[in-house]
């Protein structure tokens, strides 16, 4: 759905936006990065199932250690050709 300029929207048009945008970066993570389809298949999660931004509350919590076992291969969505530069602190 084509979405007109946020400063004009209204409040459901607005949700409906974030409920987009959620379930795109949800289901971009699923298909391309093994690491959180391994979590959200555990807790029985997919994609499809987020439908409002309270779904929010059904996703995995990545925690710093998952960020330090996973660091920095296991975390990227896209091929390592496409990526260039990595940042760290």
């Amino acid at each position: 759905m084509a979405h007109k300029p946020i400063e004009a929207a209204d409040r459901a048009e607005i949700r409906e936006l974030q409920v987009d945008r959620l379930r795109a970066t949800v289901e971009n993570a699923y298909e391309n990065v093994p690491f959180y389809r391994e979590q959200l298949d555990d807790l029985g999660v997919a994609p499809g199932d987020i439908e409002s931004v309270e779904d929010v509350r059904k996703l995995p919590m990545t925690t710093k250690e998952d960020f330090r076992d996973e660091y920095p291969d296991g975390l990227f969505a896209v091929d390592d050709e496409e990526i260039r530069r990595i940042h760290a602190s």
